[in-house]
């Protein structure tokens, strides 16, 4: 009976060794996963002039930056008005890029236009970097005086 006692034991110091494995294993995937989550990194959203007047039109530049250890292809950034009505974006299919080394970053730039009847106030676009794995969404304001 001594001996079963003893395997026994022996059982649960395998059984809790392999369950010690298994954790670090899960851990070590989830932070590969957190990384890999963050490896498109846009580094600066900005407006060539972030006060327009209606009917007047400002440059949005984002810049993007891979951080991670893979190069990303066919990348879309796309920019999309809150307020269709009054916010134009051009080009309004977004743009491409199709290769972006570890480390590189790049500049996409995209005409924002207020209609001629904007009302003074804030106003928001949204953009998408979207490499068809996952998309990283930011927002952008401008004020209309």
């Amino acid at each position: 009976m001594n001996f079963i006692e003893l395997k026994s034991d022996r059982n649960k110091k395998i059984v809790s060794a392999v369950g010690v494995v298994l954790l670090v294993v899960v851990l070590a995937f989830a932070v590969y996963s957190m990384y890999s989550f963050f490896k498109l990194k846009p580094l600066k959203l900005s407006l060539s002039d972030s006060q327009i007047a209606p009917g007047e039109e400002t440059t949005l530049m984002v810049h993007v930056r891979n951080t991670g250890p893979k190069v990303l292809e066919d990348l879309l950034v796309e920019v999309e008005p809150t307020d269709f009505s009054t916010v134009t974006v051009e080009p309004p299919n977004g743009r491409q890029i199709s290769i972006l080394g570890s480390g590189e970053f790049r500049e996409v730039t995209f005409s924002i236009k207020v209609s001629e009847s904007a009302l003074p106030g804030s106003y928001g676009v949204n953009v998408a970097f979207d490499n068809g794995d996952r998309k990283v969404n930011e927002k952008i304001y401008f004020r209309v005086s």
